[in-house]
């Protein structure tokens, strides 16, 4: 599975597949965007953002949408894509509360560390879809796996 990475959207309870299915086979119709990831179905309700992304999302977005946005959209964005590029990763997410003009989202300066790796952030809003783009900051790239880790983020 090296190189691949699944996103995954929430079903109704109708929709639950089994764990195996879930976790061996991909859907019979996969959504690829850039030729990279494939559309899987959770069989659970639960967020599209990890917590530190959720921390990133507030400290960064904070200065261009409300609190009252920037907590709808942590509740309820939907995933429109995910990227690994081999040195971080796009993450893509939607709501109808986000602008369509452009907007870089880069102070304070954001700092990532788990297992010894650093990585930075920068989030871009435009057209109804913000990107939270994580970049690695040190000798080691960050991984495929590091958003399944306990990232810290501090602000530097």
């Amino acid at each position: 599975m090296s190189g691949a990475r699944n996103s995954y959207t929430a079903a109704s309870e109708s929709e639950v597949m089994p764990l195996t299915k879930l976790l061996f086979e991909p859907e019979p119709n996969p959504v690829h965007n850039r030729g990279v990831r494939s559309t899987q179905t959770l069989g659970c309700s639960m967020s599209v953002l990890t917590e530190y992304e959720k921390t990133v999302v507030h400290l960064l977005a904070s200065r261009v949408l409300t609190r009252e946005q920037v907590d709808a959209v942590i509740r309820e964005a939907t995933l429109v894509e995910y990227e690994y590029t081999g040195c971080g990763y796009f993450l893509t997410i939607t709501h109808p509360c986000l602008p369509m003009a452009r907007s870089v989202c880069n102070t304070p300066k954001l700092s990532g560390s788990a297992d010894g790796i650093f990585s930075g952030f920068i989030i871009f809003i435009e057209n109804g879809h913000l990107t939270i783009e994580c970049h690695s900051w040190g000798d080691v790239d960050v991984p495929e796996w590091f958003r399944e880790r306990n990232v810290q983020v501090a602000a530097i």
